[in-house]
């Protein structure tokens, strides 16, 4: 779980860390590419490193009972970006304006980006850009093509691998065995003083309360989880079908998976070579 494979489809995700490679890549690419043109490319957003909640925790809700004890339902400190400074004045607007025709083509030529479907549901994500400009020289170093660079703006990486985890998350919701122990965990909750029917509930209508019955409710629902196998059952049946969509299209996972493994080499590759 450390190293980000807590699931079946975790073997065809990229991390946040992966990404953040990938990131720091396109910049000491393009920053050359726009170097050659005259042009200084401002420095990234700094990547704060802040330490990683546990991936099941945040995945089926409150489950370290220390910090339910201390914090309740909010978010414990130390998972908390923290407040960051102020970014430096805009550049003057000509030089901006060149500076973007450079990165990304004259804008008139750059194409319009597809939405991209999952589940039913479009989003618009990326930046469109030609093929000879610096992020276009950038991606093709890369091996990143124009739909995949809108990809990977999205957590995960990859538009095929957010539905199946959707899905996969829609199946372990409506399947009888998670809606007995939900039930169960419920009925749980009520011993001890709490109505509510499910975690997402507990923390809606206890996680504002006072902090001291925040605090109760909290440890409650840490309690029952426990008492009732609710992660156990969870992940279970989360792994189960995922493995299920997995297989049904193991043909197309296997290549994002080549591909990801081939952007990361080429991203460690241009690191390397600064």
């Amino acid at each position: 779980m450390e190293i980000g494979r807590a699931f079946p489809l975790d073997a065809y995700a990229l991390t946040g860390t992966q990404l953040n490679l990938i990131q720091q890549a396109e910049y000491l690419l393009e920053s050359k590419c726009l170097a050659e043109k005259g042009f200084t490319l401002p420095p990234p957003v700094d990547q704060t490193d802040v330490p990683s909640e546990n991936r099941l925790v945040v995945r089926f809700g409150l489950g370290i009972l220390s910090e339910a004890q201390q914090f309740a339902y909010d978010i414990p400190p130390e998972y908390r970006d923290p407040e960051k400074e102020l970014a430096p004045e805009a550049l003057p607007a000509q030089y901006s304006e060149a500076l973007t025709d450079a990165l990304l083509g004259p804008a008139s030529d750059r194409p319009e980006l597809s939405s991209i479907e999952i589940s039913g549901h479009k989003t618009s994500v990326g930046v469109g850009y030609t093929q000879n400009s610096c992020m276009g020289v950038a991606h093709n170093t890369l091996g990143i093509s124009l739909s995949r660079s809108q990809e990977l703006s999205m957590l995960m990486g990859s538009a095929e691998v957010i539905a199946i985890d959707l899905e996969s998350q829609q199946r372990t919701n409506t399947d009888a065995r998670m809606i007995q122990v939900t039930n169960d965990w419920s009925a749980c909750m009520a011993k001890r003083g709490f109505t509510t029917p499910d975690p997402t509930e507990a923390s809606l209508t206890y996680g504002p309360a006072d902090k001291a019955t925040a605090i109760a409710a909290a440890v409650a629902d840490v309690q029952c989880k426990y008492d009732t196998d609710y992660f156990g059952v969870s992940y279970g049946l989360t792994v189960a079908y995922q493995q299920q969509l997995i297989e049904q299209q193991s043909t197309e996972l296997e290549a994002l998976a080549a591909s990801n493994r081939d952007i990361l080499d080429r991203a460690n590759a241009a690191i390397e070579a600064g």
